[in-house]
């Protein structure tokens, strides 16, 4: 494993207060759905849309994004009797939306990312036999013009279009409108419309990158080489707590490492699987930081308890605390049991980490839960 030299880190410090200066990676602010994670899932935009598309939601938006819609059909006087989500076929597929109303039935087939696989065809025929005589139609919605031509019938309609409708129209009912309901639309057209246009980096970031791209590889290089010996010692570990924990505990033992998506640091992880479906885990986190084994409830059967009351089952339990009085809570959620310098003897974390799991693991029941009384 290459060590870092001390020119790298003077490398390293002078990027760093160089990207310091820059005000965010992005060109532009994230909007609120993209803040939430959720910017690229087609069911989260399905969701809004069927509340937005329904004129009868609290929204007041009445019939804006119904109307930029179907715009294109030239449908005349759509009264909505209900939007459905995922309206199941014959032959098992789904339709992303249904609009039901009294003269027509018009099927919506959301694509933001995925492509195009869909049995248009079949789509058709339901609406059609579901029709009883309404005027029927099926709209792809799409971010970008699908590469392969659609069935006849389909009519597309591009995020562009529908948001640039839904826009142009929008002032005609804001006045009316409770004002987080403009800031959702808004927040939505903007989300869909950044979507279209693909990654917003910042400039000044992408010139950082250009002029520095050497020293941008060598740290990443080293946060890599982090990262990898975080997952042998964390491996290590893992493999010296089994050693210790004898197999004669009342509860099944589950081990792995773990590392967090996107961070340096990881865990290696102790899963103890009650009877009653309850899990308790025994995370010994690993980073710049060091080691800091914490306890929490992955699954519980009822309420779980707060930090301070599984730290009080932990203690009843024998279940060693290495940690000073009043810090062991993490996260309001998790009670910390011992931190360790990240060169702590190996030992010295696994003898600390296994009278922890065995604690747990030899307990009749699980946190919260009453204890099993005998059968006379």
């Amino acid at each position: 494993m290459k060590t870092t030299e001390v020119d790298d880190v003077t490398r390293f410090e002078s990027l760093l207060e160089e990207f310091g200066r820059i005000r965010g990676a992005s060109a532009t602010p994230s909007t609120l759905l993209e803040a939430a994670g959720y910017p690229s899932y087609e069911n989260v935009a399905s969701n809004l849309l069927r509340y937005f598309l329904d004129p009868a939601e609290g929204h007041g938006l009445e019939g804006l994004f119904l109307e930029a819609l179907t715009e294109p059909l030239g449908f005349e006087g759509v009264s909505v009797l209900g939007v459905e989500r995922e309206v199941g076929t014959s032959s098992g597929y789904r339709i992303d939306l249904v609009i039901d109303a009294d003269a027509h039935l018009i099927g919506v087939e959301n694509k933001v990312f995925a492509p195009v696989y869909n049995p248009m065809d079949e789509y058709l025929g339901h609406l059609e036999r579901k029709a009883k005589g309404r005027q029927v139609a099926l709209i792809l919605l799409c971010l970008h013009e699908p590469q392969k031509q659609v069935p006849a019938g389909v009519v597309v309609v591009t995020y562009a279009q529908l948001m640039g409708r839904v826009r142009r129209d929008l002032g005609l009912h804001a006045a009316d409108v409770p004002a987080q309901y403009v800031t959702f639309t808004l927040d939505f057209l903007k989300t869909m419309e950044n979507l279209r246009k693909g990654i917003r980096m910042n400039p000044a970031v992408l010139e950082l990158l250009k002029k520095r791209e050497d020293d941008v590889l060598a740290l990443l290089r080293a946060a890599d080489s982090f990262a990898s010996e975080n997952r042998l010692k964390g491996n290590e570990l893992r493999a010296h707590v089994e050693e210790l924990v004898t197999a004669e505990v009342s509860n099944k033992l589950q081990t792995r490492y773990w590392r967090v998506p996107g961070e340096l640091e990881g865990s290696s992880v102790y899963d103890i699987d009650f009877q009653s479906g309850a899990v308790v885990a025994i995370d010994a986190w690993i980073g710049t930081y060091g080691w800091e084994v914490t306890v929490f409830q992955r699954r519980a059967i009822g309420e779980k308890l707060a930090a301070n009351e599984l730290a009080e089952w932990l203690a009843e339990r024998d279940a060693p605390f290495l940690v000073e009085a009043g810090t062991t809570a993490l996260n309001g959620s998790r009670p910390v049991t011992a931190r360790f310098e990240r060169n702590a003897p190996l030992d010295e974390v696994a003898t600390h980490v296994a009278n922890v799991v065995r604690a747990v693991a030899e307990a009749e029941t699980a946190p919260g839960e009453q204890p099993r009384t005998a059968l006379h």
